[in-house]
């Protein structure tokens, strides 16, 4: 293992606290178990594209690549 330094919230540090004495293990195994399951997670988690709602907007009454008859239509 190699050591480091982290730098955590007082409430995370305090979590950790409890959850190790509770436990029965030193913070560092609680915190390694921790990053280990995040990035099995984060690596296992499907990138999900979110659904959006589609609607039928009928067809367009003017030519949408004709500029100027778009440039009409907005000004009207």
């Amino acid at each position: 293992m190699k050591r480091t330094t982290l730098i955590l919230e007082n409430a995370v540090m305090d979590a950790i606290k409890k959850q190790s004495l509770a436990a029965g293990v030193d913070m560092s195994e609680l915190v390694n178990e921790f990053l280990r399951q995040g990035l099995i997670q984060k690596r296992t988690k499907p990138k999900q594209q979110p659904s959006l709602p589609v609607f039928n907007m009928g067809k367009p009454h003017f030519n949408l690549a004709d500029r100027d008859a778009l440039e009409r239509a907005m000004e009207s």
